[in-house]
């Protein structure tokens, strides 16, 4: 009876050594997922998670740890993906571990703190594998891998399978270096399992310890008699995993396909049948943008990697199809930085390791190590601002995007709170995380094609139900796509149920009050307004500024430009003119050269209306110019 008791003891103490030896990767790992965890649940309740791919996974989690669907989702379900089976695009067998944790956790934030956890814990094989390859300060090279910006922005991106890899790629090498088989195939399965694409990165390890222990095995190759039995295991083992990663590639994506047969044919499904070099597609991605996601890594980490660059077959393997007809997101702040942060890091610690090795002054390589820590730190908050503050969004995927909250987005939050549980709903790309634990829940397209009224009539034959409540930000995203072509089915057959700050809520066939929370304004500059002619035959000054308007009463506020002094009648229109929602005539002043004066003129929205516009009617001997209009509702 007391052997267990000692068993236990022993397996504690071995613990506590071996926490005792990892003390700063363990608090580093603790930081990360606290810091990146809470960041990312903020990101979560303001707005700033999406459908692709927050929401995708959730509600692909949900219905199967809850309902037993086959890991069944909505949002491509009209455009990409009929069968609403996620493994109809990726053949993961992690996402049966990922129901099982939603099952018991089955909430955004959670799975945010777990991605956060599961990129951290990349950290300690990865100090592991620099002690093996007997690299200086593996401590420092844990710090570089969780402060670059391809690690960080990727985690801030919402919830992706890709996130997993790093820690399968650290654990793999190591077990290939320390020459353990049975972790070997432990980390290969896991790779394995992450997706499809994981058969790429077991084999890439294998290559990238070919690399490494290139001698060791030159040797065997010409003296196999000399080989112990077990090298010779070891090397039987690599060339199965090399040869099983290939069939289960092949067999992944015939899965998928059987799963999913219109994925074959899509554009942008990255699969082998589609490997047409083009050159045109580097200049299409754009030639700065690659040399900045490429680049960066070797600046901010001092170019260490390219003095030893054998592990960034890694990189290679993601900046390849760059040259083929899939031109994949090369932006800091998408998911894919997991897949090239490991080469990068590795490639930097063996780098080191050979200056380290090198005779030479060093006196400049004690700076070297803060220079590294500092840059990657800097790069962070620099791509930050640049995508969130000064413009260069472009430039940048969404999680290097952080923003305060808007009201439109809280007003969102608080109206997806009033639909009742389980309702059918049609929502924005950003809303739909919120409303994702349901099966009933839906997302309106990024890209409607080839109309959005051919979209709501594939929707309606496939469900065989109109979604019983719209949710529309028309702040953000306007009222498209219902108000091209669609307006008179909506507002036929939806009534509004609520309104705050520009977002309403619409319910099918509803004729009660609606609840009126806040009204909205919108600014517009005068590049919103398009001069007419008035000379050519035109009857107005200008067009513009083809905004949205909900349910309510609204002022019009118009800042111009007169050569003298007229009456003007103004009208409001919607829909190309073909709806009138007000009009006055209103006393226009002579204004100074380069100044301004402004006129308003109040009207009624009674429907939800897009292609409002402000006229005004032309006068004769009046030359008159829109310099700016503010449009705010002024209550229900």
């Amino acid at each position: 009876m007391p052997q267990p008791r000692v068993g236990v003891a022993r397996l504690v103490r071995s613990l506590g050594r071996w926490a005792k030896a990892n003390r700063t990767v363990l608090v580093l790992v603790a930081a990360y997922t606290v810091a990146l965890g809470t960041v990312s649940t903020y990101r979560y309740f303001t707005g700033q998670t999406y459908a692709w791919d927050m929401g995708i996974m959730q509600q692909s989690l949900y219905s199967t740890a809850f309902h037993g669907r086959f890991f069944y989702y909505t949002p491509e379900l009209f455009n990409k993906n009929p069968s609403g089976s996620f493994f109809g695009v990726h053949f993961s067998l992690l996402m049966f571990a990922l129901a099982a944790f939603y099952r018991v956790f089955p909430s955004a934030p959670a799975l945010l703190y777990l991605q956060a956890f599961v990129v951290s814990l990349a950290a300690v094989p990865l100090v592991s594998v620099c002690r093996t390859l007997n690299c200086p300060h593996p401590d420092l090279f844990a710090v570089l891998y969780l402060l670059s910006p391809l690690t960080i922005l990727s985690t801030l991106f919402d919830f992706h399978l890709e996130a997993f890899v790093p820690l399968g790629v650290f654990l793999l090498l190591l077990a290939l270096l320390k020459g353990n088989r049975a972790w070997t195939i432990v980390g290969a399965v896991y790779l394995l399992s992450v997706y499809e694409y994981g058969a790429l990165f077991v084999i890439a390890c294998l290559g990238i310890y070919t690399l490494l222990r290139y001698r060791e095995l030159l040797a065997l190759v010409r003296h196999p008699h000399s080989a112990t039995a077990a090298q010779l295991r070891t090397l039987t083992l690599g060339l199965a995993l090399a040869i099983g990663s290939v069939v289960f590639y092949l067999l992944a994506f015939s899965a998928i396909y059987a799963v999913n047969p219109t994925l074959r044919s899509l554009n942008g499904g990255f699969s082998p049948s589609q490997l047409s070099v083009s050159l045109a597609n580097v200049g299409a991605t754009g030639p700065w943008a690659l040399l900045l996601y490429f680049g960066l890594p070797f600046v901010i980490l001092a170019f260490l990697p390219a003095r030893d660059p054998r592990p960034l077959l890694l990189v290679a393997l993601f900046a390849i199809p760059a040259l083929f007809s899939y031109t994949s997101y090369y932006h800091y702040g998408v998911q894919y930085g997991f897949l090239i942060v490991p080469g990068y890091i590795l490639a930097a610690a063996l780098g080191y390791r050979r200056q380290e090795q090198a005779p030479g002054a060093r006196g400049p390589r004690r700076f070297l190590r803060p220079t590294m820590v500092a840059s990657s730190a800097a790069s962070v908050v620099v791509i930050v601002v640049l995508s969130s503050w000064a413009g260069y969004s472009g430039w940048f995927g969404t999680g290097a995007t952080i923003t305060g909250e808007t009201p439109w987005n809280a007003a969102t939050y608080q109206l997806v709170g009033t639909i009742p549980a389980g309702a059918s709903v049609l929502v924005d790309d950003n809303a739909f995380p919120w409303v994702a634990n349901n099966l009933n829940a839906y997302v309106i397209p990024l890209n409607i094609s080839p109309s959005p009224v051919s979209f709501f009539d594939t929707m309606n034959s496939t469900l065989h139900v109109d979604p019983e409540y719209i949710l529309l930000d028309t702040v953000e995203f306007g009222l498209f796509p219902y108000f091209q072509n669609l307006s008179a089915f909506v507002a036929s057959n939806y009534g509004p149920v609520a309104e705050d700050y520009g977002v309403v809520l619409l319910q099918w066939h509803y004729t009660g009050p609606m609840t009126f929370y806040h009204g909205y304004g919108a600014t517009f500059a005068a590049s919103n307004f398009a001069a007419k002619s008035v000379g050519s035959g035109s009857s107005y000054y200008w067009a513009g500024p083809f905004t949205t308007t909900i349910v309510g009463n609204y002022s019009a506020t118009v800042d111009y430009a007169a050569n003298s002094s007229a009456s003007v009648n103004v009208e409001i229109t919607a829909f190309d003119g073909t709806v009138v929602l007000g009009s006055s005539a209103v006393a226009v002043h002579a204004t100074p050269p380069g100044s301004s004066s402004s006129f308003t003129v109040d009207f009624r929205s009674q429907n939800l209306y897009d292609g409002v516009e402000v006229l005004a009617l032309a006068t004769p001997g009046l030359a008159l110019s829109a310099t700016g209009a503010t449009i705010s509702q002024l209550g229900p």
